[in-house]
């Protein structure tokens, strides 16, 4: 699994955090947009090889970010 967990990395008001997937859902269910990114959420359980991050200004939640085809055996 490849969610992000952990350390929460910020710039100023901005920041990449571990995704609450059960609010990320409710908000995409309101803007219809759940179908579009349920691949890559699906992917980022089940596939090493996607990285997923969600991106918070201040304390709202505003994307999502899903780093994909990593070769973790490469250094």
């Amino acid at each position: 699994m490849a969610i992000h967990k952990g350390k929460v990395y910020k710039s100023e008001d901005v920041s990449l955090r571990t995704p609450d997937i059960k609010l990320i859902k409710e908000i995409n269910k309101v803007n219809n947009t759940e179908l579009d990114w349920n691949k890559w959420r699906n992917l980022a359980l089940t596939d090493g090889s996607v990285y997923y991050f969600a991106v918070y200004s201040g304390e709202q939640l505003v994307g999502e970010i899903f780093l994909h085809d990593i070769d973790w055996n490469k250094k």
